[in-house]
């Protein structure tokens, strides 16, 4: 069974990426069934120090530079149309920790098990111990967290989750000749994903297996202004993944939501 591992990186030596030294603690290097590719959107190429150590991974890491910050449904459609002899294919942020040493061990028998399902996803954490990902819409536009998830076949309807750390069949991707949507540059293309998803399959499987990854509202390090950018940019992409008159409705009246409440954040911040 061929898998292929994709690596987003931006403005990360390699050998400080989270996600490529956990790979490494998981020994997934070492299965030469097992491919990697590194798409690098940062603005400065890697060191040729950092370029020698990517190279003694192993023969199966493809390696490229993309200073100009390729838009994510881009570089995943990219990358997958090279490797339509893989099997499955797993797609990581560059700060995603595999917690799990058997990590493979588990995904392979998760999919040997459930020959049938064309999408495994993995329970999800904060680094503060939130469970984050898998979640479930409650409306159009608005998913709610989950206290726990059963591990296993699950019913794929109003499930959403992140990209970085699902597994997904190129079965699936050939026989409905899927693509990630290229009108969503970086938010909002886990939930069109997910939306997509459960309209082609009622099944996916959550894997017994648990990951870490950082998220935006927890670095506190962000300024509101830049948290604002990102909270319109969000919203915006709505428009685009909702097609229909009453989920624009909704959009609409998150997009009043957000707004207010960002205008009450910024007044307390004048005080």
């Amino acid at each position: 069974m061929k898998k292929l591992f994709i690596v987003v990186l931006y403005k990360t030596e390699i050998r400080k990426c989270l996600t490529i030294n956990s790979f490494i603690k998981c020994n997934l290097f070492n299965n030469p069934d097992n491919f990697f590719y590194i798409w690098d959107n940062s603005p400065v190429i890697q060191s040729e120090i950092e370029c020698k150590f990517l190279r003694n991974l192993g023969e199966n890491v493809d390696y490229s530079f993309h200073p100009e910050n390729t838009p994510l449904a881009i570089v995943y459609n990219s990358i997958i149309s090279q490797y339509q002899n893989i099997d499955y294919i797993a797609i990581f942020d560059q700060d995603t920790v595999l917690l799990d040493a058997d990590y493979e061990k588990k995904l392979d028998s998760a999919i040997e098990n459930n020959p049938q399902i064309d999408l495994l996803i993995p329970k999800i954490y904060t680094k503060s111990g939130l469970l984050y990902s898998p979640g479930k819409f409650i409306f159009p536009g608005k998913a709610i967290k989950l206290h726990d998830v059963k591990t296993g076949v699950i019913k794929a309807k109003n499930l959403t989750g992140i990209t970085s750390g699902l597994i997904i069949s190129q079965r699936f991707i050939a026989s409905e000749h899927f693509l990630f949507n290229e009108r969503l540059k970086l938010y909002g293309v886990d939930t069109d994903f997910f939306i997509n998803y459960t309209k082609k399959r009622k099944y996916l499987y959550i894997l017994s297996v648990q990951i870490e990854h950082s998220l935006s509202f927890e670095d506190y390090t962000i300024s509101f202004e830049d948290r604002k950018k990102r909270d319109e940019e969000r919203l915006d992409c709505l428009f685009i993944i909702y097609k229909h008159f009453y989920e624009k409705l909704f959009c609409h009246a998150l997009n009043v939501y957000y707004k207010l409440r960002l205008w009450f954040q910024s007044q307390r911040g004048q005080k």
